[in-house]
């Protein structure tokens, strides 16, 4: 079973690389961050938001829609999809210019950003549905959980996930909002961007997977361009050993999860996901 992580979806001809790819690769779970474009409306909400500008707020939110439908129509063309798609995206912009108007707390901030985060996977979602997967958005939010300290409940997390596949065998793939969790008080949480390779390995282990492939910048790193993987493996200590001298792979607690569970990692090009730079197992 196979996980796969992916960084940075800019565009359309963006989300048409990275649907080619889980084509080739059929993995179980599918880690996507939020649309880039998106992303910058979130963030202009945000800012609008301490501002007490709600006009800025639900101009913005109105945009969200359009931008949503635009997708919609080039990417999800059989009709009751396409339908089923729009119908998503008017429940959650209506949801969102109510939460516009609630300025409760700042919860009101991340709950609206978990909705954005929702509604981009789900283009994923039905995106991959048209394709002849049965896709299903998961639902992060209430099983990824953080502890007092910030870190990730692996117990808790490995209970519900058990509970959460027993309920969807009928599932092929996975699609799954990056750094979605909720904190130790059930409230909607996200965990640090930075650490998109660790949150996509957690879910890797959770799920019990033999292999996570991570779209990463990793400049400095020589691709395989002979197909000789042998080139450019690492072995788990050798990875660590070289993050620890101070070149930057992925987070160590990355390895460290991976080799517990004898999981090979691959790391490919974030520009050309079929580029392999570097593979890293037992």
């Amino acid at each position: 079973m196979k996980v796969c992580k992916f960084e940075k979806i800019k565009d359309e001809d963006d989300i048409k690389q990275v649907i080619n790819c889980i084509r080739q690769e059929h993995p179980y779970v599918a880690v996507l961050p939020v649309l880039t474009q998106l992303q910058e409306w979130m963030q202009a909400i945000s800012a609008s938001w301490f501002h007490e500008e709600d006009e800025a707020s639900h101009t913005t939110v109105n945009a969200i829609e359009e931008y949503c439908y635009c997708l919609t129509n080039h990417l999800i063309t059989e009709p009751q999809l396409n339908q089923d798609m729009k119908i998503r995206i008017r429940e959650c912009i209506k949801k969102i210019h109510a939460l516009v108007e609630d300025k409760a707390d700042l919860l009101i901030d991340k709950t609206i950003k978990a909705e954005i985060y929702g509604l981009s996977s789900d283009l994923f979602t039905y995106s991959l549905r048209q394709q002849g997967f049965r896709a299903q958005t998961l639902d992060a939010g209430k099983f990824m959980q953080i502890n007092l300290e910030r870190k990730p409940d692996i117990p808790y997390i490995q209970e519900t996930v058990r509970q959460y596949i027993d309920e969807n065998q009928d599932v092929d793939i996975f699609v799954a909002p990056l750094s979605i969790c909720k904190n130790v008080y059930g409230e909607i949480d996200f965990m640090s961007e930075r650490r998109n390779d660790y949150y996509a390995t957690i879910l890797a282990t959770i799920f019990q997977a033999d292999e996570i492939v991570l779209s990463t910048q990793i400049n400095h790193i020589y691709a395989n361009r002979n197909c000789r993987r042998e080139q450019h493996s690492l072995t788990y200590t050798e990875a660590e050993q070289l993050i620890n001298s101070g070149v930057y792979l992925l987070y160590t607690d990355c390895i460290t999860l991976a080799a517990r569970s004898n999981m090979a990692i691959r790391l490919t090009d974030i520009h050309d996901l079929t580029t392999e730079r570097l593979y890293i197992s037992s």
